[in-house]
């Protein structure tokens, strides 16, 4: 059987879903993140898709067709962007592709001009956190609480593009 992947940057019927459904899943295995996680991750991404603007982009991971990562840049503020919805099926952890999409969109809020890309982690992802930091996101902020069913530390994290 082939393994064909594929970096597409064009969004599809159904990779909405696939993007939650891979989101909500992971979470929840890994992490114990209860169903409120997913309206979390599905209500901005349908705003973003609708937005369809050219200052944002989305890039989908497909193995075999199948939707299996994601990375999206999103505008924030005037000259902020925003890291969002990143994340890769456990498969293909490991082999690059993660490095290849943080590329992809820094270099993306570079040319639309945004001096400033943000994003929010938890701290408990632990080889994400070590891509933001290889890349030079600085933390900046620690928030400890109770959300989607979970103690964790929500963490700000802040790439200066300018």
């Amino acid at each position: 059987m082939e393994n064909k992947i594929v970096i597409d940057k064009k969004i599809q019927p159904g990779d909405l879903g696939s993007i939650v459904e891979l989101h909500g899943k992971y979470y929840s295995k890994h992490f114990g993140y209860n169903i409120t996680f997913e309206p979390y991750v599905a209500l901005p991404l349908a705003k973003f898709i609708l937005r369809a603007s050219e200052n944002e982009q989305i890039w989908i991971v497909r193995q075999n067709g199948i939707v299996r990562g994601s990375i999206a840049i999103a505008k924030k503020k005037a000259k902020t962007a925003q890291l969002r919805w990143f994340i890769l099926d456990g498969s293909l952890q490991g082999k690059g592709i993660g490095n290849q999409l943080m590329r992809f969109s820094i270099d993306f809020a570079r040319e639309k001009g945004f001096y400033k890309l943000i994003l929010w982690t938890v701290r408990d992802l632990k080889s994400a956190i070590h891509l933001y930091e290889k890349n030079l996101f600085l933390l900046k902020k620690e928030v400890s609480h109770k959300i989607w069913g979970v103690e964790l530390t929500e963490q700000l994290y802040e790439l200066k593009l300018k």
